[in-house]
């Protein structure tokens, strides 16, 4: 154009040696310069007023200076020419060496070094013997080693080497083989003990021992829990008291205890007496069961192993209610010859001697209850047993309910096993526990038998010796236990 150069219209190319070497405008903002390998800039200073945006590899020959920031990708590496990650700064700014960095000295400033990195291995030499203390300046200094023989001493504010005082142990008094020794009547002598003695294996004493330890604390033999026995020998038993260490058994009067406690004499009178002198004196024998069984015995052998005779006491009812039996060996079966309970005594074995009590019966039952109104679904135990001598009859036993159907009314029991004659004197006593039952609290619960039958009713005691309904207080899981006694005559 006139007066104004060179103007291509459009996005129309200024090409140099072929189509793949031009100069133009794309658009109206934007200037292209493409060459197919190089474009050379020569001169003494190009001026870019610009942000640049480099796409390949910057390379540099000369110094680059610039007035502004440096900022390279996240994870990015600064290095040289053989170390390309001599500087690697990761994306939160943590800045990692490759190699140990050089520093100018006296650039550490004593709150940059970490707690406890200072060891051994890093501090300077010292001389063989000397020690590092605080001088009076605060400051660390070495103590020069002191002469031979001499302490460390203190007079409160510094520490110096020392002669020791007291001087050498100069004798040993009575000296002989494996006695002990103690402090003689001065400080530089020493007193052999003829009755304390240690010959590498056993320490004896010929003496008293007297252990008085302090408030709280206590003696203990065998601290460490090992297969270790100890022995109390009296004047007259070398046994008299023995602690099997093996077997945790303790024995009096034996080395070989064959239970938890041993007593073990060889006199014609082998007593064990506990006396209370201030009053009850008691030995208690405590099982643990949770169902009807044995809880303790007492028994009785001749010599051997053989258990002649026992006393034996079981448990018998959640309620933990006792039961006694004596027992006998018999051509070795061990025998019921009595079982006495708080109601009833069994003894099948004993004669009466009596006419009137020539008749003795016992056995089992099962009671039932009945309501009035509603009914008792099921149940989930009913059991009794009785005992007959002569003409006196004595039942108990146990009813425990499962489900009920709305009971109401009056409650009966039936099913007793004998029938209760039509006389006003031979009603004998009935006395019931209840257990779950609705409503009743503290309530005295009273039975009366129903002449010429085998029922009897059941219910909270009124007035006149009236017995009051007790079917509405029925529900699920209730029970009873219950005694009748009574005369058939």
């Amino acid at each position: 154009m006139h007066d104004t150069g060179l103007l291509l219209n459009s996005t129309m190319q200024l090409q140099f040696n072929d189509a793949s070497q031009y100069i133009n405008a794309p658009s109206a903002t934007v200037l292209d310069i493409n060459a197919t390998d190089e474009i050379e800039l020569n001169a003494t200073l190009a001026d870019v007023n610009a942000n640049l945006d480099v796409s390949g590899t910057y390379t540099g020959g000369g110094l680059m200076t610039t007035g502004g920031n440096i900022v390279i990708p996240n994870a990015g590496n600064i290095g040289s020419a053989s170390d390309t990650d001599a500087i690697a700064i990761a994306s939160n700014g943590v800045v990692t060496f490759s190699q140990v960095p050089v520093l100018p000295n006296d650039t550490i400033e004593t709150a940059d070094v970490q707690d406890n990195a200072v060891t051994l291995a890093k501090m300077a030499g010292l001389a063989r013997g000397k020690i590092i203390y605080g001088d009076s300046s605060g400051d660390p200094a070495a103590l020069a080693v002191g002469s031979a023989n001499y302490v460390l001493t203190s007079d409160g504010t510094d520490v110096a080497w020392a002669e020791a005082s007291g001087g050498s142990v100069t004798a040993i008094n009575n000296a002989t083989a494996n006695e002990l020794v103690t402090i003689g009547s001065t400080t530089t002598e020493l007193d052999a003990e003829s009755s304390l003695t240690f010959d590498g294996t056993t320490l004896a004493l010929a003496g008293a021992i007297a252990v008085s330890p302090d408030a709280g604390e206590h003696a203990v033999f065998n601290e460490g829990s090992i297969d270790a026995d100890f022995r109390v020998e009296s004047n007259g038993n070398a046994n008299m008291l023995f602690v099997d260490g093996g077997n945790d058994r303790v024995g009096i009067g034996t080395a070989s205890p064959g239970t938890l406690f041993h007593s073990y004499t060889t006199s014609n009178d082998g007593t064990l007496k506990h006396e209370a002198t201030g009053g009850n004196a008691m030995i208690d024998i405590v099982g643990n069961r949770t169902s009807d069984a044995d809880i303790g015995h007492l028994r009785f052998h001749n010599a051997g192993t053989a258990v002649l005779g026992q006393v034996r006491v079981e448990r018998a009812g959640a309620n933990n209610t006792g039961v006694m039996k004596l027992q006998v060996n018999n051509a070795g079966s061990i025998t019921d010859i009595a079982t006495l309970s708080t109601t009833s005594l069994t003894t099948p074995i004993l004669n009466l001697g009596d006419e009137d009590m020539e008749h003795y019966d016992e056995g089992t039952w099962t009671p039932s209850l009945t309501t009035e109104g509603g009914s008792i679904a099921a149940y989930t135990l009913r059991e009794g047993v009785y005992v007959r001598i002569g003409e006196w009859v004595n039942c108990t036993g146990t009813i425990d309910v499962q489900t009920v159907s709305s009971p109401s009314g009056s409650v009966s029991m039936t099913g007793i096993p004998f029938t209760l004659p039509d006389n006003d004197g031979n009603q004998g006593a009935f006395t019931v526990n209840l257990n779950g039952w609705s409503g009743l609290g503290t309530a005295s619960i009273h039975g009366t038998q129903t002449k010429n039958a085998t029922t009897a009713l059941v219910g909270k005691a009124g007035a006149s010796g009236s017995i009051n309904d007790i079917g509405g207080d029925l529900q699920n899981g209730c029970g009873m236990h219950f005694t009748i006694s009574f005369s058939l005559a």
